[in-house]
C-alpha cells in the first residue's frame, strides 16, 4: 500500500547521554524517539549508514558516522516497514554529554573510580585520585576508526577536553575512545583536586571545542 512518510520533529533526535536535542557531531551516540523500528529499520546520515545499537517499538539508538560533513546541515533518513522519515539537522564539531547511571542525563554520572569500581554515594572517590567519566559527542578522534566497531586501544579526541569538578578546574589526563568499547563512547580521565571537600553530589562539567556538558551531572567524593 506504499510507504507512509511520518512527521518526525527534530527535537525527537537526542544525545543518548544527556537526552537533550542539539546538533549532530561525529561519532555521537544518538537516541531517536517515536519511530517504530520493528521489525527492522535502517538509519542513514548523509547517505552513510549509521550503526544501530538498539531498535525497539519507539526508540532507536544509533551512532553518527565519524565522517560527518560539518559544512552543511545533515540529512538523516530512517527506513522501516511501510515508514520513511527524512529530516535535516544542524551539525557541530562536538556536542558533549556525560552518561548518567539512571539514564536521564542528570544525577550520578557513569563514572568509575581509580580501582574501576562504580562511583556512587556508597563508594565515593578519594581526593587526589583519578576517575574515569564516560560520555559521547566529543567529536573526531586522532586516528581513524571504523563506525560501529570496538576500539582496541587509546585514541585521543582531536580537540582537547577541559574539566571542572565542584567549580574547580582539574587536570584531564586522557580524553578519547574507550578501549574495549564501541567507537563513539568517550572516556575522560579526570584528576580530583586535593582541595575538594567531601561532597557526594559534586558537579562535574566537561568542555570541548567551546561546548560544555549540561549542568546536573555529579561525582561522589570522600
Amino acid at each position: 500500500s506504499g510507504t507512509a512518510v511520518q512527521f518526525f520533529p527534530a527535537n525527537a533526535v537526542l544525545n543518548a547521554a544527556s537526552f537533550s536535542p542539539g546538533p549532530l557531531s561525529p561519532g555521537e551516540i544518538i537516541t531517536l524517539l517515536g519511530f517504530n523500528a520493528l521489525p527492522s529499520v535502517s538509519v542513514e546520515i548523509n547517505g552513510t549508514p549509521a550503526p544501530i545499537l538498539y531498535a525497539g517499538a519507539n526508540q532507536i539508538n544509533a551512532i553518527v558516522p565519524f565522517g560527518l560533513d560539518l559544512t552543511s546541515p545533515a540529512s538523516l533518513q530512517m527506513n522501516g516497514q511501510n515508514q520513511n522519515v527524512k529530516l535535516a539537522l544542524p551539525v557541530a564539531a562536538a556536542s558533549p554529554a556525560i552518561f548518567t547511571q539512571n539514564g536521564s542525563g542528570l544525577g550520578s554520572g557513569a563514572i568509575l573510580n581509580a580501582d574501576y569500581s562504580v562511583n556512587s554515594f556508597a563508594n565515593p572517590a578519594r581526593r587526589g585520585s583519578t576517575v574515569m567519566i564516560y560520555g559521547t559527542g566529543f567529536g573526531t578522534l586522532s586516528s581513524p576508526v571504523t563506525d560501529g566497531q570496538v576500539v582496541v586501544g587509546a585514541n585521543l579526541t582531536t580537540a582537547s577536553v577541559t574539566a571542572t569538578v565542584a567549580g574547580f578546574p582539574t587536570q584531564v589526563s586522557y580524553a578519547g575512545a574507550a578501549p574495549g568499547l564501541i567507537a563513539g563512547l568517550t572516556q575522560i580521565n579526570v584528576l580530583l583536586p586535593d582541595r575538594l571537600v567531601h561532597n557526594l553530589i559534586a558537579p562535574v562539567v566537561l568542555n570541548i571545542s567551546g561546548s560544555s556538558t549540561i549542568n546536573g551531572v555529579t561525582v561522589a567524593i570522600q
